[in-house]
């Protein structure tokens, strides 16, 4: 790569990184009944800059986006992760469950707004984070819903998933690493990309029109919170992407 300050003629600068990784994780599960589980998880895992966010020069993401520069500093997050989950099927093809989850994160990567001549966006690691919630999943048959044989029934199904996640990020000035200089304005705050919940609704409709044809229709539904994009910076608020839901249509044929 080359930074904006170097000569045409400059020959490109090299940047590695090299660090081994011990991820150690467990699962156990209790089979109450043949459609009845409890899965309980631990696990230690990791979330790597990506080549963008570390690269050190300033490119454009796309038509009215703000300019963004990479951080080479920048260090590789560790997560810890736990949770608990309950399953229940009520057939082979159906699915009901419910999960508990919690999250520390050490040295999370954010986005943030960087004051300069020229209005621009970098990438710094916080101090921690914490992460916790629960998550409801539901996948079932029309027809078994509503104990019915309808053949039209059997064919459709109808799935739900929400999720309420609450977040809170620590940042001390002190310790953050970035290829530019900033100052966080708010340092305890909902964490970055993390919405407060998540709704998911689909309905689907399928057929064997033939031996050879198969066809599925789905229609699908998605709504999440409001969500910190660029982390304010000297005195400037933090920045949040509102709610946006969507609706979509999808027709598979094979």
């Amino acid at each position: 790569y080359k930074q904006s300050g170097d000569t045409y003629d400059r020959k490109l600068r090299n940047y590695n990184r090299t660090s081994p990784d011990f991820l150690p994780f467990a699962t156990l599960k209790y089979k109450r009944t043949e459609k009845n589980n409890i899965l309980f998880s631990a696990s230690r895992t990791l979330t790597r800059p990506l080549f963008l966010e570390l690269a050190p020069f300033r490119y454009n993401q796309g038509f009215n986006r703000l300019p963004r520069v990479g951080n080479p500093f920048l260090e590789t997050s560790i997560n810890y992760n736990a949770d608990i989950k309950f399953e229940l099927y009520p057939t082979r093809s159906e699915l009901m469950a419910i999960t508990f989850f919690g999250k520390y994160i050490q040295q999370p990567i954010e986005q943030i707004l960087v004051i300069s001549s020229d209005r621009l966006t970098s990438y710094f690691n916080s101090e921690s984070a914490t992460l916790w919630g629960a998550e409801l999943e539901i996948n079932r048959n029309l027809a078994s819903l509503f104990g019915t044989s309808s053949r039209f029934l059997r064919n459709a199904g109808i799935g739900f998933n929400a999720a309420y996640i609450h977040s809170r990020i620590t940042i001390d000035p002190s310790k953050t690493n970035s290829f530019y200089p900033v100052a966080p304005t708010n340092e305890t705050r909902p964490m970055f990309g993390a919405s407060p919940y998540l709704v998911n609704v689909d309905l689907s409709y399928k057929g064997n029109w033939s031996r050879e044809a198969f066809s599925q229709a789905t229609l699908t539904y998605n709504l999440y919170g409001k969500r910190v994009i660029f982390a304010g910076s000297f005195g400037a608020g933090d920045v949040y992407e509102m709610p946006a839901p969507t609706l979509d249509f999808v027709l598979n044929n094979q």
